[in-house]
């Protein structure tokens, strides 16, 4: 299960704590990455139904463009807590709690039943979840591989 946080620099002059409000939220210049799949639809749809618009100055389909840019602006970010688990060892960045409660949503993977002993695609399943799966992930992906 993955929830999404946003991403700020550390020096941010506007954001100081661990949580943002709705109206520093709403105010800041916005990142927004809208890859293929299925959290930023989720986080776009919610605000949506709320009524809520934000600033969006910047729109990326790739999260990798993001973390670079992310740390020399006052822009804020909104994304999957891997991924900002990630970028906040690699860049002067810092994470915040958004505004809204967003439900936790589901990761999965998917592979056609012939695949299930491919030395490749087995090491490949195994690394995504061992990346973002917790324990009891890796432990259920080993049994359903043999």
């Amino acid at each position: 299960m993955h929830t999404l946080v946003c991403l700020v620099r550390a020096d941010h002059p506007e954001v100081k704590s661990s949580r943002i409000s709705m109206s520093r939220f709403l105010q800041l210049s916005h990142a927004v990455v809208t890859p293929m799949g299925r959290s930023g639809e989720l986080f776009e749809t919610m605000l949506k139904e709320q009524g809520l618009q934000r600033r969006v100055q910047l729109r990326s389909v790739h999260f990798l463009t993001v973390p670079a840019i992310i740390a020399t602006t006052d822009m804020i970010v909104t994304v999957p807590r891997s991924i900002a688990d990630y970028y906040t060892r690699l860049e002067n960045l810092r994470m915040v709690e958004p505004p809204l409660n967003i439900k936790p949503y589901a990761v999965k993977q998917f592979w056609h039943p012939g695949f299930n002993r491919d030395p490749a695609i087995r090491w490949l399943r195994e690394s995504m979840v061992r990346i973002f799966g917790t324990q009891r992930d890796v432990v259920r992906s080993a049994k359903k591989a043999s």
